[in-house]
C-alpha cells in the first residue's frame, strides 16, 4: 500500500475519533476530504523546499526531514529527483513565466472573482443612479 493511502486512512481514523459528523451527508464528506488534500499539498510543499535546500540527492538523504520516517524521505527524495517531476517542475515555470496577470485573489477562483467583480459594479451603478435621482428631486 502506498505511503499516501496509509496517511489518508490514519487521518480518516483521527477524524472519525475526535469529529462528529455526518457522513451521509455530502457537505460535510467534500469539507472532510477538501480540508485532508490541502493539508497533503502543504505538506508536500514543504518537504519539496525542505528537499531544496540541499545541493544533491545524496546530500538530501543524509539529513532526512524531521517529520518523516527515513523510508518516506527515501521516496520523497526519489520523486524530486525522477524525470517526470522535474520534466512538469520545468512545464510549470515556463506557464508560469508567461503569465501577463498574476492571479490574486487567494483561494477564490478566477470565475468567483469575476461574479463578485460584476455584483459590485451592478451595485455601484444603482449607488450613483439613486444618487443621481436624489440630486434632481432637490
Amino acid at each position: 500500500m502506498k505511503p499516501c493511502v496509509k496517511a489518508r486512512q490514519l487521518v480518516l481514523i483521527v477524524v472519525h475519533d475526535h469529529f462528529d459528523l455526518d457522513y451521509t451527508c455530502q457537505k460535510d464528506v467534500r469539507t472532510g476530504v477538501e480540508t485532508m488534500m490541502k493539508v497533503h499539498r502543504m505538506h508536500r510543499n514543504r518537504m519539496h523546499a525542505y528537499f531544496k535546500k540541499f545541493p544533491s540527492k545524496e546530500a538530501a538523504l543524509l539529513k532526512p526531514h524531521p517529520d518523516t520516517m527515513e523510508k518516506q524521505w527515501k521516496e520523497l527524495c526519489d520523486l524530486y529527483t525522477s524525470k517526470a517531476f522535474m520534466k512538469r517542475r520545468e512545464q510549470n515555470k515556463k506557464n508560469r513565466s508567461k503569465l501577463t496577470v498574476n492571479h490574486d485573489a487567494g483561494s477564490r477562483s478566477f470565475q468567483r472573482t469575476r461574479a463578485c467583480m460584476q455584483q459590485l459594479t451592478k451595485a455601484r451603478d444603482e449607488i450613483e443612479a439613486r444618487r443621481a435621482a436624489k440630486e434632481k428631486e432637490l
